[in-house]
């Protein structure tokens, strides 16, 4: 079974050769990538990587302060950004403007590149945003669809209703007030609080009609006949946003498009995903369902991960995963604690590993500070290869690589409404040099990268092959912490180093990483005998360890040395070995 590896490419910014780089530039100054510019030299040299699956992020038509013929420009004060948030869609039906050379032809464009994606044999994911859309929301392509036209106002929640209506005090208006440098605070001339139209919850579940800058003010919140407040559920009939939503899937499906990365599934009722998923994999099975999820957020009731699966998603985030590699590059967790990435229970394989993506904060990024992911970065390329290696190899699930971390991306801009804050931006139009360099006039062969950026892409290219192996992507694990951490000598018993045991009959790997940015650690790495026994080992005979990586040599120990002192191993800071293990005197 071939592993998934999904590539996000955030549209707006991948491929933009525009080199001149405005602080909250307008497309005009700052440029914008395109459909057409992932042509197939391109689309090859992503394949490479060992990309199963590209996530354009992004492509859905979202509100904007840019306007295009047919299509007028948002109001400033529902528009995060000056691009506008990649999560405020205006339009399910349609592509944004920006990324087409005919913006008349948007849609056919974008169709010409789910074709050439699949003739390069990778499928296409698009973001699915059922929990809300863009406050300003009206389809062009599908305006009998449009959300809330039905909707009975007078009530804050009803079944029949596509959004919340915050009715209570009576006529109460919008109030907005942006982040300091986003214009005046004040109300939207547009539908809420307008001739008795009576504002609407925003995506973040906010009750009130005045929202400050840390809200999602520039979006409202969708109704799918889960009271939020209440915790009432009342599918039967079936809300009519449950049919909206399908009517959006089945048309991206229409398209070519291959399947949908979810955002916030745990706010929106397993019974919905059941339903979507269902009625989806009827008209393809194929399609392809991933949920960003997590369990330190607020969710519906009934919510948990096994019950996301269970509705029919393929994979889910798995945020545990990453939180603890952060602790431990922070030094307040140890090494150890990756133990409980290896016992996924009934998520076997449904885990999607994860060290960027838009919502985190560079791994390369220099900020390091506090214990929350989003407060911090690995703090340099080099760690985030590591941290990955521990993640990927541990688990059997699909792999996210977020454009740009394979060049070592800092993320070290103060492009827009985000700020300088180690994240690249969802808002504004901006360029990423290092991946202008990959890119190198349109070749994609790296000739403008740095030594370092293409040593650090081959890492990733590395990695990516290993985790792909059957006995990665299928097999069995074992860790060896337990065994080893008793030694000093072992990352300081454990805090700093990791190590793992895949197999799987006839095919064994070791994998070996130590997450420390500033020591190196000179070691042995024992196999204990349990270990060897349910890797189906004989009771004599030797292994031969043969590194799968671009360092480290090849070597020769007896099964009872392996036991009971190991295999030698040097190895650098945040750097990682894999071995592929040979057992002479016996199948491994």
């Amino acid at each position: 079974m071939m592993r998934a590896i999904v590539y996000e490419i955030p549209v707006r910014l991948f491929t933009n050769g525009t080199r001149k780089r405005v602080p909250r530039g307008t497309l005009a100054q700052n440029g914008s990538g395109r459909f057409e510019d992932l042509g197939d030299a391109c689309l090859e040299a992503i394949r490479s990587l060992g990309v199963t699956h590209i996530w354009l992020l992004g492509a859905l038509r979202q509100a904007t302060l840019t306007a295009h013929p047919g299509l007028p420009a948002d109001h400033a004060r529902v528009v995060k950004g000056v691009a506008g948030s990649y999560y405020a869609i205006k339009d399910y039906f349609d592509v944004c403007p920006d990324y087409a050379v005919n913006p008349a032809d948007r849609l056919a464009e974008f169709r010409r590149l789910v074709d050439r994606i699949h003739a390069h044999s990778m499928k296409v994911l698009i973001d699915l945003v059922p929990n809300h859309v863009a406050r300003a929301y009206h389809s062009v392509i599908r305006p009998k669809l449009d959300f809330g036209l039905d909707d009975d106002r007078s009530a804050f929640f009803s079944p029949r209703n596509d959004f919340f209506h915050l009715v209570e005090p009576e006529g109460q208006a919008l109030w907005i007030d942006p982040p300091e440098g986003w214009g005046p605070a004040g109300g939207w001339p547009g539908e809420d609080g307008v001739d008795g139209r009576v504002p609407r919850v925003s995506g973040n579940n906010q009750t009130l009609a005045r929202l400050g800058p840390d809200d999602w003010y520039d979006t409202v919140k969708l109704n799918f006949g889960y009271d939020f407040v209440t915790t009432e559920k009342r599918f039967d009939p079936i809300p009519p946003s449950w049919w909206k939503l399908d009517e959006i899937i089945a048309y991206w499906q229409g398209m070519g498009v291959d399947g949908f990365r979810c955002d916030f599934a745990h706010w929106i009722p397993v019974e919905f995903w059941t339903f979507a998923i269902g009625r989806a994999r009827g008209r393809d099975a194929r399609v392809t369902f991933l949920a960003e999820a997590f369990d330190n957020w607020d969710a519906v009731p009934g919510y948990s991960k096994a019950a996301l699966v269970e509705a029919g998603f393929d994979a889910v985030y798995d945020e545990p995963a990453f939180r603890t590699a952060k602790r431990i590059s922070q030094g307040v967790g140890w090494a150890n604690d990756l133990d409980i990435l290896l016992d996924e229970g009934q998520l076997e394989g449904r885990l999607l590993r994860y060290t960027e993506n838009h919502d985190e904060r560079r791994a390369a990024s220099p900020i390091v500070q506090g214990v929350e992911p989003r407060q911090s970065g690995f703090g340099s390329a080099r760690a985030g290869i590591a941290v990955s290696q521990a993640l990927w190899l541990a688990g059997c699930g699909p792999i996210l690589l977020y454009a740009g971390q394979e060049s070592g991306e800092p993320g070290g801009d103060a492009e827009g409404y985000s700020g300088l804050d180690g994240r690249t931006t969802i808002f504004d139009y901006w360029s990423l040099p290092r991946l202008q360099a990959w890119s190198n006039g349109g070749a994609w062969d790296g000739g403008g990268s740095s030594w370092a950026e293409r040593q650090c892409r081959k890492s990733y290219a590395e990695l990516l092959r290993i985790a792909s192996r059957e006995e990665f992507a299928t097999g069995r694990r074992w860790g060896l912490n337990h065994a080893n951490r008793n030694e000093p000598s072992y990352g300081h018993h454990g805090q700093w180093m990791w190590s793992v045991l895949r197999h799987l009959p006839g095919k064994a790997s070791l994998a070996i990483v130590n997450l420390s940015s500033s020591e190196s650690f000179e070691t042995r790495v024992r196999i204990p005998p349990e270990a060897q026994r349910a890797a189906g080992w004989p009771d004599a005979g030797s292994a031969v360890f043969d590194p799968l990586g671009s360092f480290g040599s090849r070597v020769e120990v007896s099964l009872s040395e392996l036991a009971e002192h190991g295999v030698p191993v040097a190895v650098p800071s945040s750097t990682g070995e894999v071995f592929s293990i040979t057992v002479r005197g016996g199948s491994a």
